[in-house]
Parts: structure tokens; sequence; C-alpha cells
């Protein structure tokens, strides 16, 4: 099989408060090669290598059926096995399989308390159908922010709201307005609105309140 790098988002957050499945690649024709009306695929999560991206393995399967020499209905059932590495960037790489066999009731939980886990619900074919599974809740130093959520930034003076957006992976957009609704120099309104689901490096524009200019007549 050949090796492949597919950018897909992981449905996960930074400091996320629930579980996503992890991506899988199209099982017909990136897994099996062959389809006869849909392509099973099970995935099942292994580890952490040593950059700290998690392991896995992918199984995929399809069953082809028709009339054979002799009558009768005949079912022939082509399966194969992968290897698969998902990057905490929301990208992965699919591999000829390293006959690693997976077990369907693994977890771990790294030294950045990114869990991993598979879950589980009966069988495909011939193996357990499962879905690689992870909650991540810390994105380790050098990899980028996955699906920041923009912070919010409404009351805060300037300076610790330009803070709060880098550090949550995004770009702060500042624009001044003269306004009574908060004291000079504080952010009176952004956009995105606080808790927006973002991509990284996304813009996030926020209000800040100027004095109204003094009347000297």
């Amino acid at each position: 099989m050949k090796r492949e790098l597919i950018i897909l988002p992981l449905l996960l957050v930074c400091g996320a408060t629930w579980a996503s499945t992890l991506p899988v690649p199209a099982g017909y024709p990136t897994l099996l090669g062959v389809s006869c009306g849909g392509v099973h695929v099970s995935s099942y999560v292994t580890g952490f290598d040593q950059a700290g991206n998690i392991t896995g393995e992918l199984y995929a399967w399809t069953a082809c059926g028709g009339s054979g020499r002799g009558g009768g209905y005949k079912t022939r059932h082509y399966q194969s096995w992968s290897s698969i590495t998902w990057a905490l960037d929301g990208s992965y790489v699919v591999r000829p399989y390293d006959n690693l066999v997976p077990d369907p009731s693994f977890a771990a939980t790294d030294q950045y308390s990114n869990y991993i886990f598979d879950v589980c619900n009966g069988m495909s074919y011939l193996q357990a159908s499962c879905l690689a599974s992870a909650y991540i809740s810390y994105v380790p130093a050098g990899q980028p922010p996955i699906a920041p959520l923009a912070p919010s930034v409404v009351g805060l003076m300037e300076s610790a709201a330009a803070s709060a957006i880098k550090a949550a992976g995004l770009i702060a957009a500042p624009y001044y307005a003269v306004t009574a609704s908060v004291s000079p120099g504080h952010v009176f309104f952004q956009t995105p609105a606080a808790g927006t689901q973002l991509s990284a490096g996304a813009v996030v524009h926020f209000g800040v309140a100027r004095a109204a200019p003094i009347d000297e007549d």
C-alpha cells in the first residue's frame, strides 16, 4: 500500500470537554481497493509514539456475492489491515500493516493528559468493530492548537485581550471606538463570539473603548 498523507480536521478542541472519533481514510479505494456494496472500516488506537502522535491500526473488509459455477450463490470476502498514525495537528498517515494485533479494550493517557481509547460494539466480519477515539486536553509544545475556541475578552483591558487571543493560537485585531459601555481602554465587543470554534490562526476582532473628545467651547 502506498504511503498517503491526508489532511482532515480532528473534531477535537484544545482543552476539550468531549471525546471525538479519530478520522480515517475512505475504505475504497484507499484501504481495500475493492468494494461490493461498501467497505466496512474499523479503527483501533494502540498507543503514542516518541513524537507524541497517536498510533493505531485499520481493518477493512467487503463481501462480494454472485452465482458460481454449478449454481448456488457464493460469497467472497476481501479484507485488509493497515497501520495509521494520527498527528495532533489534524493529519494522519496510512502505512503498510506493522503486524501489531490491536486490543479492543486498549486505553492510554500520555504525559500531557491526552487520552486515547477504543469504542467497540459487536463484530465486523472476523474482528471486533471499534472506533478509535481521543480526548485531547493539552497539545504538546511544538504542535499548533487544534480547533481553538475564541476566548471571552469583553471587559478586559486591550493588552489582556490581545494576550488571551494569541495564547489560543489566534490573531488579535483590535479597533477603537467611542463608547460609554465600558471604561476607556477596555474591550466592549468581539467577533467571533466567545466560545466559537475556529481554525488555528483565525482572526478575532475586538473593539476597544475610547473616551469621547472634550468639548473646549
